[in-house]
């Protein structure tokens, strides 16, 4: 006789990162509902609601995300308190992870399901870090990671329905986890793409020849051909953060 498991009450979610790095725009994409911005900024925290369907029985995430700064030090700590899992978000301000993973050990004490969760990923050349540092540096702190950038959000639910496999016992998820996977598999070839392309042009410089056919650049493919495993949101303002 088979247990289905089941869950009366919504799992809460803390999602942090510097302000202005799409903490907002990353927890409400595709929610069912969304705290007012009047109501936020009065309570020192933004707020989303995401039900899934999962072994045939609804779960839902309740997504917060308190506000930065050193005025809501004090409501950010709280949001610490019973919460199931964290998504740590950055941008450029990947140097700033530790800081805050020191913060969920320090307020938390750590043992707290956590994914990294990488934004703007469609500025390849523009980017501080690659993702392959990132994923590297994730993979030493036994922390999943993923990227998204700022334009769509097709497979956020992905994301979402990830995080629930992590924290809830017996959830099968396989093939969703699966298909997470392939959006890292991808998003490595499209950085080496790009990589192979910069190495390719250097050398044609350095040896004068302006007749070598350029390396072909994954990233350069159309949406219908390589976008199917990219994570993108809707742009944030930075202020809403």
């Amino acid at each position: 006789m088979s247990l289905i498991f089941k869950r009366n009450r919504p799992y809460q979610i803390l999602v942090i990162g510097d302000e202005g790095v799409g903490k907002s725009s990353f927890a409400s994409a595709n929610a069912n509902s969304v705290l007012p911005r009047e109501l936020a900024s009065f309570m020192h925290f933004q707020q989303a609601i995401h039900t899934f369907e999962v072994n045939g029985k609804p779960i839902e995430l309740a997504v917060w995300v308190p506000l930065t700064g050193r005025a809501y030090d004090r409501t950010r700590r709280a949001s610490y308190e019973n919460v199931h899992g964290i998504f740590i978000v950055y941008d450029e301000s990947f140097n700033h992870l530790q800081s805050w993973l020191a913060e969920i050990q320090q307020w938390n004490g750590g043992n707290v399901q956590k994914v990294i969760i990488g934004m703007k990923n469609d500025l390849v050349n523009q980017r501080d870090v690659s993702f392959q540092e990132a994923k590297k540096y994730a993979d030493s702190l036994n922390i999943p990671m993923f990227e998204v950038s700022a334009h769509e959000h097709d497979f956020i639910d992905m994301i979402f329905k990830t995080m629930i496999s992590y924290i809830q016992p017996g959830t099968e998820l396989n093939q969703c986890i699966r298909s997470v996977n392939s959006v890292v598999d991808e998003r490595n070839m499209r950085d080496q793409g790009h990589q192979n392309a910069v190495e390719d042009e250097h050398a044609r410089e350095k040896i004068g020849i302006d007749d070598v056919p350029p390396v072909v650049n994954i990233g350069d493919m159309d949406n219908g051909e390589m976008g199917r495993g990219i994570l993108d949101l809707p742009t944030e303002d930075k202020k809403s953060n």
